[in-house]
């Protein structure tokens, strides 16, 4: 049995820096653009936001330039990642943002934040539930959490795809190179528009995440659902789901919100049928995530996450997306 550590995560990281590998770019906004729905600048004023697993910098830059008055902090195993995050913020003078190196399993940051984001993290963890506890311990009582996963059903073919790579590389990750030249040999490369409708996928950097990566989860809804009670969350709500060219924004009590509405997965996208709609709406909130899953078959997924009642900082379309985890 092959067992994957956190040194084997480092390695691949520190050869091929994720996202946006040593490559010469600006920040990239896409999960800013997401993140404008909730909060305007002001709104995060003297705030602090931790970005856990901040890779090379280029989305938290992106977070940085859009909420100036916002002080972040970024995390990261690889030095090779934070390296080309530091140079980025140089580059484009950012005084709001400071970067460490961190192991998200055995962090104790002194600091506590009132935001704390991990884009695709979690599930690249020995221990996922140790990480997520940590990341609550940095959150104030009144903090967001905002974690970003992959989903099996839209995941299943590229995960196949790459047991086949580490079944033939014998998981072999002190040889990276060889690892590589298998990726290569099995033309395995991610569509751009592999998670939505920019093109975020189909570097070395993304390639070498996606196929070599020594530990990958992939979590349903409920799955995520039970290890953020067990982490100590009271409540949990979908922002949005990754498909194949597109990101659809999820609204479950059907909210009028002018800034999402065009961009929302509506009851009529999943199901034609009037029946099947009818029943779709009867059903629990929880009922409607498993049955938005099965039908959509999304690649990745966001969520926010919290204690008590800190959702009423989110706006309405989401607050009706919220579940009680206890």
């Amino acid at each position: 049995m092959h067992t994957a550590r956190t040194e084997d995560v480092r390695r691949l990281y520190e050869l091929y820096p994720f996202p946006r590998g040593f490559e010469r770019c600006g920040p990239d906004f896409v999960f800013t653009y997401a993140m404008r729905m909730h909060f305007l600048p002001s709104d995060l004023a003297g705030r602090n936001v931790l970005d856990a697993g901040c890779g090379t910098g280029h989305k938290l830059a992106a977070l940085a330039l859009s909420y100036p008055a916002a002080r972040f902090v970024g995390i990261d195993l690889s030095e090779q990642s934070l390296a080309v995050a530091r140079s980025l913020v140089s580059e484009i003078r950012l005084a709001n943002v400071e970067l460490r190196r961190e192991n998200l399993l055995e962090m104790d940051l002194e600091d506590t934040f009132d935001l704390v984001q991990s884009i695709g993290v979690l599930h690249h963890l020995e221990d996922p539930l140790k990480g997520l506890r940590n990341l609550g311990r940095a959150l104030k009582e009144s903090g967001l959490l905002s974690l970003w996963f992959y989903h099996p059903f839209g995941e299943a073919d590229r995960l196949i795809k790459r047991e086949l790579l580490l079944t033939l590389w014998q998981h072999n990750w002190e040889d990276m190179a060889q690892g590589q030249a298998l990726m290569e040999a099995l033309d395995l490369n991610l569509p751009p528009t592999y998670y939505g409708p920019r093109e975020i996928a189909g570097s070395l950097e993304s390639n070498a995440d996606a196929y070599m990566h020594p530990i990958v989860n992939a979590y349903r809804f409920d799955e995520i659902f039970a290890m953020l009670r067990e982490a100590g969350n009271d409540w949990a709500a979908v922002d949005f789901v990754n498909l194949e060219g597109d990101v659809k924004f999820l609204n479950l009590d059907g909210v009028t919100d002018p800034l999402t509405s065009a961009f929302c997965l509506r009851d009529s996208d999943l199901f034609p049928s009037e029946l099947v709609r009818e029943r779709f709406g009867r059903l629990s909130k929880m009922d409607r995530l498993r049955a938005v899953e099965l039908a959509s078959k999304p690649r990745g997924y966001q969520l926010f996450a919290g204690k008590a009642d800190s959702h009423v900082q989110l706006g309405e379309r989401i607050r009706g997306n919220v579940v009680q985890l206890r």
